[in-house]
């Protein structure tokens, strides 16, 4: 499976694939008994070639998993980028239309009132709401910024690393 392109699902090839890296790490080589070769050579490869290609084996894989992750954390930045820019555009936008609105309130109400008592009214509702809005504003930042994808296929790695050496 190629990590640049990383889709967010996995097939069951892919899977194979994984486990298929491990399985090769320990099996022995072509031409050795118990190979696919033509069995010229008596033994299995030694413990130390088989370490050499699971270590080996293992920087792949983490290479691998910090490309992705790499890239899942610069699609998650992206995002909250693009949402902080128009989360700033619309501010600009409804404040100036609020203190319109904010003063035609204020006016209206002092047809009817003193007009600091008008004023004081439709302030306090502002800021009420005002709060309530900050609340639920604070409640949405306070998302996870973790890369799910890659932890979940770390732990499908683990997964097939320690079937493949039982």
């Amino acid at each position: 499976m190629d990590r640049d392109t990383f889709s967010g699902t996995e097939t069951f090839s892919d899977a194979s694939r994984r486990d298929s890296m491990f399985r090769d790490a320990i099996s022995p080589p072509p031409g050795t008994i118990g190979g696919n070769g033509e069995g010229a050579a008596i033994g299995q490869r030694s413990v130390a070639q088989l370490l050499r290609n699971v270590i080996s084996d293992l920087g792949d894989l983490t290479r691998q998993e910090i490309a992705l992750a790499k890239a899942e954390m610069n699609e998650k930045i992206a995002q909250v980028q693009a949402g902080a820019g128009m989360l700033g555009a619309g501010s600009v936008l409804a404040l100036a239309g609020l203190v319109v609105l904010l003063m035609a309130g204020v006016y209206g109400l002092a047809t009817q009132m003193p007009l600091w008592a008008a004023a004081l009214i439709v302030g306090g509702c502002a800021v009420v709401i005002g709060a309530v809005v900050l609340f639920a504003g604070k409640k949405k930042m306070s998302q996870r910024l973790v890369p799910e994808r890659t932890a979940a296929s770390l732990k499908e790695d683990a997964g097939a690393f320690s079937r493949t050496i039982q």
